[in-house]
């Protein structure tokens, strides 16, 4: 997985795809699959909904800022355009960032005392077992 950011963008790019998240909005673009050379490509996806909307079809168009390839380079730029084609953000400078590691979390041994309550209370109003 590689990040790059800004002051309020965050670009990850992992193997199953793209996801541009606004610190102030949430998630804004999820892409699925890409066209293009390393240093210039096309994400193709959805812009992400805002409440009582649905999916949008959307791209994210990624280059290089200093050649080669833009998930491989320090910097890149990101604009972000509707299905027609209409610019929606950008174009946006971006720059690589250390990732934290990621802990993996342990189960809890038991469930929490709602959802052994809700569980309960689910199994009493469905009637005996058969």
């Amino acid at each position: 997985m590689v990040v790059f950011a800004n002051a309020t963008l965050t670009l990850t790019l992992a193997a199953q795809g793209l996801l541009l998240h606004d610190g102030e909005r949430g998630p804004v673009f999820q892409g699925d699959w890409a066209l293009g050379t390393e240093a210039d490509m096309r994400v193709f996806g959805h812009c992400l909904p805002a409440a009582g909307q649905g999916p949008a079809p959307a791209s994210l168009l990624i280059q290089s800022t200093a050649g080669g390839s833009a998930a491989a380079g320090e910097r890149l730029t990101a604009t972000l355009h509707a299905g027609d084609g209409r610019p929606l953000l950008g174009p946006v400078r971006l720059q690589r960032v250390a990732q934290a590691p990621i802990r993996p979390v342990e189960a809890p041994a038991t469930r929490p005392a709602p959802l052994q309550r809700r569980d309960a209370a689910l199994a009493a109003a469905s009637g005996p077992a058969r």
